[in-house]
This record gives structure tokens, sequence and C-alpha cells, in this order.
């Protein structure tokens, strides 16, 4: 999950070490740091929580704008949904969120995203999921995706926390330690 350009049309200095040069971009490709947003999601940002692998990485490598770095969570289809790896952001002021990407494992296929669930809440506190994905696949290493929120339109929705539940991966059984 990446975080945001203002601008749908420039990505000029979202993070540093990204822009239409950066990370395999071309000028005029939409940004691969998303929600997209009239306020600057990272100025914004008052946390971010995962649960995570023991000793393997820190829930900050999220949004670090390094596509090289990955979160590392324990997976087992055995899971409730409720002990699946979760991340959540919370924000000190709403966001708007059109799109948003996923990107694959950096060393092992197993380990890919492939069904999940994105839900946003309000000042009311009510969790609403805005888009699911199921059968995702992904070609390549470090490959990232880009998903329209709900029916495949972008409809924007506008959130103080998003969470994004990851509840199947690859191949749970040879995965190489974790998500």
């Amino acid at each position: 999950l990446r975080h945001a350009c203002i601008s749908p049309t420039s990505c000029g200095a979202c993070l540093p070490g990204h822009g239409h040069t950066g990370d395999h971009l071309l000028p005029g490709e939409p940004c691969d740091l998303l929600p997209l947003s009239t306020v600057d999601p990272l100025s914004v940002l008052v946390s971010i929580n995962a649960n995570t692998k023991a000793g393997t990485s820190h829930p900050d490598v999220i949004m670090d704008g390094n596509m090289y770095t990955h979160w590392v969570a324990d997976y087992d289809d055995s899971m409730r949904v409720d002990q699946k790896p979760r991340v959540v952001m919370t924000y000190s002021a709403p966001v708007t969120l059109t799109h948003y990407s996923i990107q694959s494992a950096n060393a092992h296929p197993s380990e890919d995203p492939q069904s999940w669930f994105l839900e946003c809440s309000s000042a009311s506190g009510d969790w609403e999921t805005v888009d699911t994905r199921t059968g995702e696949m992904f070609d390549s290493r470090n490959q990232r995706h880009v998903y329209p929120i709900g029916d495949g339109d972008g409809t924007p929705v506008s959130c103080t926390r998003l969470a994004l539940r990851i509840v199947g991966i690859r191949d749970a059984t040879t995965q190489g330690g974790g998500t």
C-alpha cells in the first residue's frame, strides 16, 4: 500500500525518490503513491499499525517510499479473518481515496497477496469495506498493481482511518516466511 500524490497528473515530489522517472514510471503514467487526495496524506498521517512477523519488518516500511522494502506478517490459511495480516493507517484529517496500489513480494511468489479487502473509517468510527479482491496474481517480483475503489469506477471515499486485511496469499503451504 503506497501513499499519495496530491495531484493525479503529476508525481513530482510526493516522497523522496519518487516521480515520473523514478521506480519505472513514465511521463503521464499515474503515480505509484496512492491514494490521491486534496490533503497530503503524509502530512496528516498519525500512525501505521500492523501485525508483523517477529524480527523481520516494521510497519513504517509500508509507506517508506522504497519499493524494495517490504512488510512481513505471519500468515496461515487456518487463521480466523480477524487474525490475518492487517495494516491500519490513522490520519489527523480526512484523506480522499480513489485508487490504491499493492506490490508483489520481493523474493517469494508464494508470499504474494492474492485476496484482501480494504476498509475506510470516517469520523463515525464505523468501518466500511470499499474494495474486495480475490484471486489476484502477480507475474513478477516487486510488481505494482493499481486498483480503483469499489465497482471499478474510482468513486472517491473520504476516511480518517484506512485498513487493508490480507485474507489469502498465493501459496501458504510453501511461503518463504510470511506475507
